[in-house]
């Protein structure tokens, strides 16, 4: 079989260094990468025993042309595995002929060293340990199903539900076929940690998620809201991704950046086993990622989980061995990347909340990155208190730093990791004036605090010198542009400056001028959401030809938004969607002349295929979907 093959490449590769498990699994053709992964780990954690039984047994004496990693996993297979998949291929036969023999010699060993079960013989480094204490978390994937019906299906299966844990005591005392609802987190379900659940219907169709609990801490604590748009920023494989996307009930965005293509392929497989459908997925380095593009404009929430030394990741060491305690220098460039990747993540403007994460237990790759980028934004961002219940708390190496959170085998019976809530600071809600003319503006003041105003920032000074990334208006999203103009629909006028009842061709042409570079320049601000336009004036080159001029600037990203559909005086039919638009007079609507119209963000539609720049993952096809989504029925 080719996953025999595979396995034997891999563990090939891992012995001459040429990388670590994970890396060349992801690297292999082999399309079941969780199979092969579970494969390799499993051989290369016997992999003395099995050189012994080998070696004892003759095997490669007899068959000559047998290569010595595919004898190890395929005698792992046949021994301490589940034994041959499907039919097994030439090899079920082969060893076959040596099945007695080797059975023989494994049961030698055993009476040699003393021992009964298999997993005894492994060197003290390589037994389960602690990693026999963290349960099996099982997160109930609620895209596809919920967590009532997912229950429900086990108790079919014979297991037994005992409800929802109510302390770590209960999670330690699982065993056999019992089963809880994590304390915690409300879809998380909680089996023995010897459950395998690989092959399971469930699984395979994706209405579960094998996740450890910590990992599942990120999304639930960025928690961002149905419709957000979210930045998974170093995504591969996926589990948190699809984790976000259950959170957003599909609805919203994720951008999801990974600079690997292999992995990047894998994740969109598992996101569509998921039914993720809110996802775009990006060949990219999250570092070259502009947080001025106008896609990531709405961006409020990131979920930052960087490359790190895996120091907290209890397999560690069967995928990179001499990986458990990373060199100082490892740790250098590490930690560098990680710093430069959350200062980038805190340049978006809209950026409300973001979580940053990793399965190390180093503090320079954690306490120490958070902290450098938390001085370099002062004021700004800040730490949130995060899970105040929970048992393990970061390192006490500058102010607030326990507001974060760790996790271990000991102390959450979790993998080793790291969770900080990093959050915005938040602006007093704010107006922001501006007019040239100083006696008006003073006159505006008296008028302010008469009217209990306390909320604006008065300013003499020229609109369109207002820089839209000036850090002052980065939140700025709405805008009321009421520019000066001809005051035609003023009954007033007249007696305020006679002969102004029609303005000149010239001065049209001189207000309509400024008036669209004004709404133009408004039309740039970063976090605009809505804009209203309006004046005092009748004529249409104040009103429908400033609006539709502007919005032919900026194509695609703004548009004409329905106001009042009962009113009863409309704007020009002058071009398509100016109906839109309000005017007023007396005649019509027993008021001033006047015109409003109200401008609106588009919001930039995801593709069909998930962009990547130089490379678009696209949907599987119905066959794939069928082999690996087969959903709807459970019984």
């Amino acid at each position: 079989m080719a996953l025999y093959a595979a396995a034997a490449a891999v563990l090939a590769g891992v012995e001459s260094r040429q990388g670590s498990i994970k890396g060349l699994v992801y690297a292999s053709s082999f399309q079941n990468v969780k199979q092969l992964y579970a494969l390799v780990c499993e051989t290369q954690r016997y992999s003395a025993v099995l050189d012994a039984v080998i070696a004892s047994a003759g095997l490669l004496r007899a068959e000559k042309k047998l290569r010595p990693h595919l004898a190890k996993v395929l005698v792992y297979e046949l021994l301490l595995g589940k034994g041959f998949r499907g039919s097994g291929g030439r090899w079920k036969p082969l060893l076959g002929r040596h099945q007695a023999r080797l059975k023989a010699e494994l049961a030698r060993l055993k009476v040699h060293r003393g021992v009964s079960r298999n997993e005894d013989l492994l060197e003290v480094g390589s037994r389960p340990g602690t990693t026999c204490q963290v349960p099996r978390f099982v997160r109930v994937n609620t895209l596809k199903t919920c967590s009532d019906d997912a229950i429900d299906y086990f108790k079919r299966q014979g297991f037994s539900y005992q409800g929802q844990a109510s302390s770590l005591d209960d999670l330690k005392a699982l065993k056999g076929k019992h089963f809880l609802l994590d304390p915690l987190l409300p879809d998380l379900l909680v089996f023995p940690a010897q459950t395998d659940l690989h092959e399971h219907p469930l699984y395979q169709a994706g209405h579960l998620i094998l996740q450890d609990k910590a990992s599942c801490l990120p999304a639930m604590l960025l928690a961002p809201p149905p419709g957000s748009h979210v930045i998974d920023a170093c995504a591969a494989p996926g589990n948190k991704t699809s984790h976000l996307a259950a959170l957003l009930k599909n609805q919203g965005k994720i951008f999801a950046f990974d600079l690997d293509a292999k992995r990047l392929a894998s994740m969109a497989t598992l996101l569509a086993r998921a039914g993720v459908s809110c996802c775009e997925l990006a060949e990219e380095d999250f570092l070259a990622v502009s947080p001025s593009d106008e896609r990531y404009r709405q961006v409020q929430y990131i979920l930052l989980d960087p490359s790190c030394s895996g120091s907290g990741m209890l397999t560690r060491q069967l995928e990179e061995p001499g990986a458990g305690t990373p060199s100082k220098e490892r740790l250098h460039a590490l930690a560098g990347f990680q710093q430069r990747a959350l200062c980038h993540a805190l340049t978006f403007p809209s950026l409300q909340r973001l979580v940053y994460s990793t399965c190390s237990l180093c503090q320079e790759e954690n306490e120490d990155v958070v902290r450098e980028a938390l001085q370099q934004s002062p004021g700004t961002f800040r730490l949130a208190p995060a899970l105040p219940s929970w048992p393990h708390r970061g390192l006490s190496t500058f102010p607030g730093a326990e507001h974060c959170l760790r996790a271990s085998p000991e102390t959450t019976l979790t993998g080793g990791f790291f969770v900080a809530v990093i959050e915005r600071v938040e602006v007093p809600r704010k107006i922001f004036a501006f007019d040239l003319d100083a006696k008006r503006l003073a006159s505006m003041a008296t008028l302010l605090a008469r009217a209990g105003v306390s909320c604006c920032e008065l300013a003499e000074e020229d609109f369109l010198a207002v820089s839209p990334s000036d850090e002052r208006y980065r939140q700025v999203q709405y805008i009321l542009l009421d520019p000066s103009c001809s005051g035609s629909g003023m009954l007033t006028r007249q007696l305020e400056e006679p002969g102004a009842g029609t303005p000149s061709k010239e001065r049209l042409h001189a207000l309509a001028g400024f008036q669209q570079r004004a709404l133009c320049h408004a039309l740039t601000f970063p976090s605009l959401q809505r804009l209203v336009y309006s004046t005092c004036s009748l004529c249409q080159e104040e009103n429908e030809d400033v609006v539709r001029e502007a919005l032919q600037q900026s194509p695609g990203t703004f548009r004409l938004a329905p106001a009042l559909p009962s009113w009863p005086h409309r704007g020009l039919s002058t071009f398509p969607g100016a109906e839109h638009c309000l005017r007023a007079s007396p005649e019509t609507t027993l008021t001033g002349g006047f015109f409003v119209a109200v401008i609106e963000r588009v919001e930039v539609p995801s593709p069909t295929g998930r962009s990547t720049g130089t490379r678009t993952y696209t949907q599987p096809s119905p066959k794939e979907k069928e082999e690996t989504a087969n959903s709807s029925s459970w019984s």
